[in-house]
């Protein structure tokens, strides 16, 4: 369990991956509280670990495609030209498959759902935080992304040759809840003072082995 987490978190890329159009201020601060503000949209794949998953990373495209695609909103305060905080939006599909039980048994089973998450991230700007001195006239940037959240999600498990409905997360097709952990890398060029354009990797844990309605060895799915 350590060593999939662990390897997991090395390489977020695997997880959810952004494509990221945002404002940041580059140029000089503004000193009140309503200046520095930016909004941004995003979109791309979402892909899911945990019990009902074909391969340990990679998505599985046939029978039933496990590469499921969401969409983000954030409202974004600069606090300096190294640090800003973010609240988050995130709505996604998501899905898993598991045609055979490691010992070899079939399971055929796959889930399908939906997931709504709110957070909020601080995101720090490593170009910044690492440069002998701050340049205003720099335009590509890398920094990484650290928060706390609730995810919400619905799903409902099928057999993956009948279609027959298996079990729901919920029964009384509910949302479910729990908290959840993110972290990432990003990157982003910038066009001008407050539009930028970049690329960003995110793992969300969550604490809950129920976003598959399937408990297994794995007590924190992720996507």
């Amino acid at each position: 369990m350590m060593r999939r987490l662990l390897i997991l978190l090395l390489i977020p890329g695997l997880s959810l991956l952004i494509l990221r159009a945002s404002g940041q201020t580059q140029g000089v601060l503004g000193k009140r509280f309503i200046d520095n503000w930016s909004v941004g949209l995003g979109g791309g794949p979402n892909i899911f670990f945990g019990d009902l998953k074909e391969k340990e990373f990679l998505p599985v495209t046939s029978e039933m495609n496990e590469l499921k695609f969401g969409g983000t909103f954030t409202l974004t305060r600069q606090l300096s030209h190294v640090f800003a905080i973010r609240g988050q939006l995130l709505y996604s599909e998501i899905s898993g498959t598991k045609r055979e039980y490691s010992g070899g048994s079939p399971c055929n089973e796959y889930f399908i759902g939906n997931i709504i998450e709110g957070n909020i991230n601080t995101t720090i700007n490593f170009s910044n935080l690492f440069s002998s001195r701050y340049k205003p006239k720099r335009k590509f940037f890398v920094y990484g992304t650290l928060g706390l959240g609730i995810s919400n999600w619905i799903t409902t498990v099928k057999n993956l040759k009948t279609d027959e409905i298996k079990r729901k997360s919920n029964e009384n097709d509910q949302w479910r809840s729990a908290p959840v952990a993110m972290g990432g890398i990003g990157a982003y060029y910038n066009f001008g003072d407050k539009v930028n354009l970049g690329i960003e990797w995110n793992l969300h844990g969550v604490n809950s082995d129920y976003v598959d309605a399937t408990k297994g060895i794995y007590r924190y799915d992720a996507y």
